[in-house]
């Protein structure tokens, strides 16, 4: 899964975003995104392998940033992720963590569900160092989720121009991936099933249009959900699409090298018992000349 979209914080930056002209939402953004460029010193009580894991995710963001990639909630996530592992100051990680719910709290809703049932470590360094700010979020996330869902998928279709069948199939799909997945306890008796149904789906659909279905086909609110189901599948199919995907990258089908980025991780961790990005939850880090092949195979 593509891992989790939070809030970061930067109170030292703020000296630094006071040009006139600027609204204070212009000013918060530059505020967390000049975290980017700042030299962060290792902390009493930071461990090595920690530390190194903190600054490879926050030059991760800065290369997307540095490409030109708008600056999603998942960014600000994993930026969050990286501060909390570097033990950085609470209220430069609480204004991260509180900017990715801003640019979309649904999704940041749903990564802490997951964080809660799949990857309780991290959700304990969330309370431990930010835990008014994560306490006051979480109980809103059933709110947010309420509102996703009155979402009106047939005026979505209209005001898109999107194929009705194709959107609603996808939607079908989407609902699918998730229904037990993030269960705090998964049932992968009733799971495993709609899954292997959602493959032969992927499939299918891949036969139908020879190319990814992303953006273009079912525009930006589905985009990733082909690549999920890819995700959530086994090395084989992974292998399949790893290309498929690389390539809706490069086409922008995908709006974000994220997902690619975690499906390398995937193929890695299964394949070789490492990861080259950091997104998969305690699996150690590729060596750098391994790491650095693989990014630059995949131009990331």
């Amino acid at each position: 899964m593509r891992l989790i979209t939070f809030l970061w914080l930067v109170s030292l930056c703020f000296t630094c975003c006071g040009q006139s002209g600027k609204s204070q939402k212009d000013k918060d953004t530059s505020a967390t995104e000049s975290v980017l460029d700042m030299q962060l010193d290792k902390r009493d009580g930071v461990s090595q392998s920690d530390y190194e894991k903190g600054l490879m995710i926050l030059s991760q963001v800065r290369d997307r940033r540095d490409q030109g990639d708008t600056m999603i909630s998942s960014d600000y996530w994993n930026m969050t992720i990286a501060l909390l592992k570097l033990k950085e100051n609470p209220n430069l990680i609480s204004r991260h963590f509180n900017k990715a719910a801003e640019l979309d709290a649904v999704t940041i809703c749903t990564y802490c569900e997951y964080m809660e049932n799949n990857a309780q470590e991290t959700q304990a360094e969330f309370l431990s160092q930010i835990p008014d700010v994560f306490n006051a979020f979480y109980p809103a996330c059933k709110n947010a989720k309420g509102q996703s869902e009155s979402f009106d998928i047939n005026k979505y279709i209209t005001d898109n121009n999107l194929d009705k069948d194709l959107v609603k199939l996808i939607h079908a799909v989407n609902a699918n991936d998730k229904k037990y997945r993030f269960d705090k306890e998964t049932d992968w008796s009733q799971q495993t099933p709609l899954d292997k149904r959602n493959q032969e789906i992927v499939d299918s659909l891949y036969s139908v249009y020879g190319k990814y279905v992303g953006r273009s086909l079912v525009g930006g609110r589905y985009a990733s959900v082909m690549w999920a189901v890819v995700q959530h599948s086994d090395l084989k199919m992974m292998e399949k699409y790893l290309p498929i995907v690389h390539k809706a990258v490069r086409d922008r089908e995908l709006p974000t090298s994220g997902p690619l980025k975690m499906l390398v991780d995937r193929v890695h961790w299964i394949k070789y018992k490492n990861q080259i990005f950091g997104s998969q939850v305690d699996v150690p880090m590729a060596d750098e000349e391994t790491r650095n092949a693989v990014r630059k195979k995949y131009n990331l």
